[in-house]
Parts: structure tokens; C-alpha cells; sequence
């Protein structure tokens, strides 16, 4: 099976309901019980040109349907330009092909309990970045760098559904932009292959999809969000 057909398979089974993903075309369902979005929003994931939407109820499904069809696309700018205001994301979506992996080495990783003290200091020191990490809720052992006996860097994943690992990543703002994201993700990244899961990372922001990048991870598509009714 092709990466993105893995991927596919990995979104429509979190859909909560049968639903494809036809390349070139938007496809649109009803259901309370997607995984994509927040309970009562709407949520889009789009793989390569194929675009799927799961929505609440059938009059979000028309309305998403209409800026599809007067726009012939279906992205933030579309929805916003139909009056929609609220979203998540878009948060890109990237995979690993573990022949892809490109390791980054040369730096001192350590690996501790997801619950070290470390770690826990490092969450209450960052805040918000805390929250979107989802490092709080991984699954994973933890690999960290330390400075000065102080966690400064962590990485590890969550089991997602199909054995899909969930990359997280956090970064103290005093200690960024000196390669050990990169690193402790490398680590993290190197578990996971090892456990024969598919590594996933999904982001809004450049400084990480630069990381995915370095690591070898792919961009297949993106997820967005919103409230539509």
C-alpha cells in the first residue's frame, strides 16, 4: 500500500463514517461522530487534490457545498470569504516512508518517563506552546534535552488510530533554534519506526515543518476546522 493510500485509510476510518476521498473533487458528509473537528464544527482534511469535509448536520453540508461549487475549491480563504470566522488550523499533515528517514545525530538525547519531573517543569514553563505540543498526553517514552540539569527540549508521540504514531514537540523559548527540536524528534521519530508504527506530524507553524522536512517526513495534505452552520 502507497503512503498516501495508508494515509487515506487512516482518516477514513477516523471520519466516524464512510467517506472517500476522490482526487480533483470535494466530498461532503453528515455526522456527529467525526474525529476531525470539535463536536458541533466542521472538519476538513485535504489528501494530495482530494478533498473531504465531515459536517454536523445538513444545512452546514449545504453551505459547504455552495462555497465548493462558487468558488470551485473548498479552502479557509473560500469559507472566509462566505462569511465564515471561526477555525482551527489549516494544520499540515506529513508522513514518514520509513526509507525516507533521515536521522540528525551529533547531539546528546536522552530518554526518561513521560512523567519525569523535567518534563513537567518544562510544560508549566511554557504555557499555551504547552497545550498545542499535546506533549502532556503522549504515549511514548520522552526524549529530551537537558541543559544545565534542565529540560530544555522534549519529543515523543501518541498511538493514534492504525497504529499511527502522533509526533509532539516542545521547545523552552530561551533554548530554540540551536538543533535540539531537531534532534530529540529525531529520537522520537526513530522510536516509533522501531515499534513499526506510521509516524505522523501535523503543524501550523514554519519552524516545525521545517523539522519535518529535515527528518524526511512528506507533506501529503493538510486539516482545517470551522464552524459552519
Amino acid at each position: 500500500m502507497s503512503l498516501l493510500s495508508s494515509v487515506e485509510a487512516l482518516w477514513q476510518e477516523s471520519a466516524g463514517v464512510a467517506i472517500d476521498f476522490r482526487p480533483g473533487e470535494v466530498t461532503v458528509v453528515v455526522t456527529t461522530g467525526s474525529q476531525w473537528c470539535p463536536p458541533g464544527w466542521s472538519g476538513l482534511v485535504r489528501l494530495g487534490t482530494a478533498t473531504a469535509v465531515t459536517v454536523p448536520d445538513v444545512a452546514a453540508a449545504e453551505r459547504v457545498r455552495r462555497v465548493a461549487s462558487r468558488f470551485g475549491r473548498l479552502d479557509r480563504d473560500a469559507l472566509q470569504e462566505d462569511g465564515v470566522t471561526a477555525f482551527l488550523g489549516p494544520a499540515r499533515l506529513d508522513y514518514l516512508d520509513r526509507s525516507a528517514f533521515r536521522p540528525i545525530d551529533g547531539v546528546e538525547v536522552e530518554q526518561v518517563d513521560k512523567n519525569d519531573p523535567g518534563v513537567a517543569a518544562l510544560l508549566a514553563a511554557t504555557g499555551d506552546d504547552a497545550h498545542e505540543s499535546g506533549i502532556a498526553g503522549i504515549t511514548s517514552p520522552a526524549f529530551v534535552v537537558r541543559v544545565d540539569d534542565e529540560i530544555v527540549s522534549v519529543s515523543g508521540y501518541n498511538l493514534w488510530l492504525r497504529s499511527t504514531a502522533h509526533m509532539c514537540l516542545l521547545s523552552h523559548p530561551d533554548h530554540r533554534g540551536r538543533g535540539w527540536a531537531g534532534a530529540v524528534a529525531s529520537a522520537a521519530t526513530r522510536h516509533a519506526l522501531a515499534a513499526r508504527l506510521l509516524p505522523q506530524w501535523r503543524a501550523r507553524i514554519t519552524p516545525s515543518h521545517r523539522i519535518a522536512d529535515r527528518l524526511g517526513y512528506e507533506p501529503i495534505g493538510y486539516q482545517l476546522s470551522f464552524a459552519a452552520s
